[in-house]
């Protein structure tokens, strides 16, 4: 059942993606967020394939081959920095947040590492942090009658990193059962919730 709705899951982040970026393929805007939704589809997919295989999401297998979700902090962060304004990151902004995203997608995907547990709070939580600011600041600086559907795509993507932090960095320490139900809504109610108010 849970490989059913994860596969169905990247199925509409993909398809999501797609109409995102083909909405308007020239706004950098767009571009970006249809690498968020990408990102989470290959996430929900490979989750897909690993339930159906007989594994969870949380154990050690499932976690650490959901690593490429930390390619998700580089299109996030050009994201908020852009959004609704569509304009790119500066390029020392662009290449800093490049390389952070690749060195901890490296630690994350690396057997033996032991790298997730610190990575939620070295490199997921800076970058929540500097969305949350952008995206504010972005907002403060937005008027007119598209502040409401503004405001709606910037919850549903504090929504994303709000649940994902609270898995990782909250109910992970706490205990496996607590991770279990965390990462289980992270993965699917939170991505389904975060698509429904996007749309």
């Amino acid at each position: 059942m849970l490989a059913a709705l994860l596969a169905v899951i990247a199925c509409c982040l993909f398809a999501f993606g797609v109409v995102v970026y083909r909405a308007d393929p020239r706004r950098w805007d767009n571009k970006m967020f249809a690498g968020i939704a990408i990102i989470d589809a290959v996430t929900a997919a490979v989750r897909a394939v690993l339930v159906f295989e007989g594994h969870s999401i949380w154990d050690p297998l499932g976690v650490r081959s959901s690593g490429c979700q930390a390619l998700i902090g580089f299109f996030t962060l050009e994201f908020a920095y852009s959004f609704p304004f569509n304009r790119p990151a500066p390029r020392w902004l662009r290449a800093l947040n490049l390389a952070a995203s690749l060195v901890a997608t490296v630690l994350m995907l690396a057997p033996g590492t032991g790298a997730i547990g610190w990575i939620s709070y070295a490199y997921f939580l800076p970058v929540f942090v500097v969305t949350v600011f952008l995206l504010v600041r972005n907002y403060r600086r937005v008027a007119g009658a598209q502040s409401t559907a503004i405001r709606a795509v910037m919850l549903a993507l504090a929504l994303r990193w709000v649940t994902a932090q609270i898995a990782y960095s909250v109910a992970r320490p706490l205990s496996a059962d607590a991770f279990a139900i965390a990462l289980g809504f992270d993965a699917t109610a939170a991505v389904l919730a975060s698509m429904i108010a996007i749309s």
